[in-house]
This record gives structure tokens, C-alpha cells and sequence, in this order.
């Protein structure tokens, strides 16, 4: 029996925009006019100073982000397509202290992407978490997972904040569009030709 190609998706920065929505939160407590094109680097709070790290996330944890979240452009129509060819999973790190984060990411999920609950892996170590293909927006995910995968395929989402990083696993690339991503997918058709193959 031949399996089916298995793609995960992380979902912040990738299929969500949750940075427009905690950008906004932050200027509002902090009366600045950040925006995420400001970031340099991974920790959006760098901008407002590591003194106000663990106040803005503790705030942030009562918002009911789920709400407002809103999927970037060409997400939903690219996940859709991926369901055609592969079983599709979401690879995500939640926000522990948010109490109804996993409840209502699943809702998400399902509502806009058709991932069901069975789909979605909540976890901070996915580089654990088997796949034929990951995408992700963190340089040190996508490093690591290559890492462990190392005959499987990864995916740096490019975003203004990990552009400074090179990727150095060799299989591992940066893509910035959707048909990129679509490309590291195989039809069926190919996929149960290049299995056939290898027997």
C-alpha cells in the first residue's frame, strides 16, 4: 500500500497573519507605530524592549485572536489544492498561557482550511513530527526538521524578519509563493509512479 504524501503547514506567518493583529495590541499599550516590517529578527517584542516581553505576552493571552485572525492571501486556495494531492497536516506551536488556543486554532483550521482536529499537531518539537514536506517561518524549525528528515523536504516561508538568515541544510529552500510550495507537491499520479520505482 503506498501512503499518502504527507505536507505540514505551520500556521503563524504562514497560513495566519497573526502579527497584524499583536502589532496592533502592542501600539495600542504602548502608544508606538511599530509594523512587522520593523522586525529584524524573530522576537517582535526587541521593538518595545525585553523589559515588556512578559507583560505583552500576558496580555496578548487573553485575546480571543482566533477572532480576528485573518489567513494571508492565496493560503486557503493553496491548502485546497495540497488536499488533491497529499494528506495535509498543520504543524503548530501553541501559546500555552492562552487557555482557549488549541480549542479555538482547531476551529480555525477546519472552518477555513479543511484540517480536522486528527490534523493538527500542537507542538513546540517539530522536528519530531514526520512529513514528507514541512513550511514554516522559522529558520531554527526548518533547520532542525531538515536536519532529522534529512531525505524529506523543507520550506523557509520568506518573511521580512527571517531574511537575514541563511539556510544551510541542503534540503531546505526559502519560497515566498504559493506556487513554490505547490511545486514540492507531487499529483498522485507521479507519486505512485516514483513509488513503483523505488520497489
Amino acid at each position: 500500500m503506498i501512503e499518502a504524501f504527507a505536507v505540514g503547514f505551520d500556521v503563524d506567518g504562514v497560513l495566519g497573519d497573526l502579527l497584524t493583529p499583536w502589532f496592533e495590541h502592542m501600539n495600542a499599550l504602548h502608544g508606538t507605530a511599530h509594523k512587522p516590517e520593523d522586525m529584524r529578527g524573530w522576537e517582535m517584542t526587541d521593538l518595545i524592549g525585553a523589559e515588556h516581553k512578559e507583560s505583552f505576552y500576558e496580555s496578548v493571552a487573553k485575546l480571543r485572536i482566533h477572532e480576528v485572525l485573518l489567513p494571508y492571501p492565496g493560503a486557503i486556495e493553496t491548502v485546497m489544492e495540497a488536499h488533491k494531492r497529499a494528506e495535509v497536516f498543520a504543524v503548530t506551536s501553541h501559546m500555552q498561557k492562552a487557555e482557549t488556543w488549541v480549542h479555538d486554532r482547531d476551529k480555525w483550521l477546519a472552518k477555513l482550511f479543511g484540517i480536522d482536529g486528527k490534523h493538527v499537531c500542537h507542538t513546540h518539537a517539530k522536528h519530531r513530527f514526520e512529513l514528507d514536506l514541512l513550511i514554516d517561518d522559522n529558520i531554527d524549525n526548518v533547520e532542525r526538521w531538515a536536519a532529522r528528515w534529512p531525505t524529506r523536504r523543507a520550506i523557509l516561508w520568506d518573511q521580512p524578519y527571517n531574511r537575514a538568515h541563511v539556510l544551510k541544510a541542503p534540503n531546505a529552500r526559502r519560497a515566498s509563493r504559493w506556487e513554490e510550495v505547490l511545486a514540492e507537491i507531487p499529483h498522485p499520479s507521479d507519486h505512485m509512479v516514483r513509488s513503483a520505482g523505488e520497489l
